[in-house]
């Protein structure tokens, strides 16, 4: 076995081989944003809960889980702010549907 050199590593760019610190952590705007979606989307499936009827409650929450699901993917920053706007007056719509029905 021969013995490397250390000019055998002049091509090696160590920057390349490990990744940079930024690659595993989420920048604020995306950390707040990606906070945002998950609180709401708890939110739904707690009031999802409060349905009196359970046909309802298994529609809704199969419905939310899969509108969640097909958009995890979404990069486009306005995209998700009006997806999360969008979701969060579903969400007011849907307790003061729950509201009115008692």
């Amino acid at each position: 076995m021969s013995r490397a050199r250390s000019s055998d590593f002049h091509d090696f760019d160590d920057a390349k081989a490990r990744p940079s610190a930024d690659s595993h952590t989420l920048g604020r705007g995306r950390f707040l944003r990606r906070r945002k979606v998950l609180t709401l989307y708890k939110n739904l499936l707690k009031v999802v809960k409060i349905l009196p009827d359970k046909k309802d409650q298994e529609e809704l929450h199969d419905w939310v889980r899969k509108d969640f699901k097909s958009n995890m993917g979404e990069t486009d920053e306005m995209a998700v702010n009006m997806k999360i706007s969008y979701g969060e007056k579903s969400l007011e719509n849907l307790k003061r549907m729950i509201k009115q029905s008692k």
